[in-house]
């Protein structure tokens, strides 16, 4: 079987281009040439998806005046200074941390002496700590505390 192909190399609309004759396979082969080997890589293999490292989040909430406050994760101090709680959304400022290990110990420490050392599960990494009648309370959840 031939097949016939047209080649379209400088020609108008006045003149069709002429036909091209392409030798078959078999024409090719009988001629002691072999034919063009087409090969077809496969698909890539899909690139592993990112997994993002778990990571505990410290949010300092109510009851913050501008007192210097550490916190410390895992013995290591992530955050130090004065911390005041913004009254519209509850909030004074957060830390978040991608630990080595679970649970992780978190300590939240004012200068003025008290302080709150809480161990966060992986499966609880969102500590919340408020401070009140000059004590620290921390609570731990699953989910991100909401601020509006």
């Amino acid at each position: 079987m031939r097949v016939l192909f047209a080649v379209l190399v400088g020609c108008n609309a006045a003149q069709p281009p002429a036909p091209v004759a392409v030798p078959t396979a078999s024409a090719v082969i009988d001629a002691g040439v072999a034919p063009p080997v087409v090969s077809v890589a496969p698909d890539p293999p899909p690139k592993p998806e990112k997994k993002e490292e778990a990571k505990v989040f410290v949010d300092l909430q109510e009851g913050f005046s501008g007192v210097a406050t550490t916190i410390v994760i895992e013995g290591k101090v992530v955050s130090q200074g004065p911390v005041k709680t913004n009254p519209l959304i509850g909030r004074a400022t957060g830390v978040e941390a991608i630990p080595s290990k679970w649970p992780v110990t978190v300590v939240v420490r004012l200068q003025s002496g008290p302080e709150v050392r809480v161990s966060v599960p992986q499966e609880k990494p969102h500590v919340g700590v408020t401070f009140s009648g000059g004590h620290l309370r921390a609570t731990v959840q699953a989910e991100p505390f909401g601020y509006d």
